[in-house]
């Protein structure tokens, strides 16, 4: 679930996490199309194809399969990046943070902790700050 700063600061509980890097899920399916249309392989992996959905603007979703399943997940076109954040986030009521990491290479998943380390501001992708700083209106 995604929410404001605001909101975080409001919450009580043990073990709380908050993903603070990645291409968020925005729709899951039961029915997956790359099944449906017979491009999948029997055992995940065998295959280095990326699928995407793609708007009516050209904005690319990736789509990440589970193949024993026939489910999919479309992920956010721009991954959430709160390396800006920290100082705010480190002050939350919350236990951990976490990368999720889904459709990256390695050469990414090493500049984005970068991002985070060396206190960057300096992203070579498009990205978005989700509904942390403004919330829902």
């Amino acid at each position: 679930v995604e929410m404001s700063a605001k909101e975080v600061e409001s919450m009580r509980g043990k073990n709380l996490e908050m993903i603070i890097y990645g291409h968020l899920p925005i729709m899951i399916s039961e029915q997956c199309l790359v099944g449906r249309y017979g491009h999948c392989v029997t055992t995940c992996g065998e295959t280095n194809e990326t699928y995407k959905l793609v708007d009516s603007k050209g904005s690319q979703y990736p789509i990440i399969t589970d193949c024993n399943l026939c489910r999919m997940q479309v992920l956010n076109d721009k991954p959430i990046v709160l390396a800006t954040k920290m100082n705010q986030i480190q002050a939350l009521p919350i236990d951990r943070m976490r990368f999720m990491f889904t459709i990256e290479d390695s050469k990414r998943i090493k500049e984005v902790i970068n991002w985070y380390t060396d206190n960057t501001t300096d992203y070579k992708i498009e990205h978005t700050s989700g509904y942390f700083t403004n919330g829902v209106e």
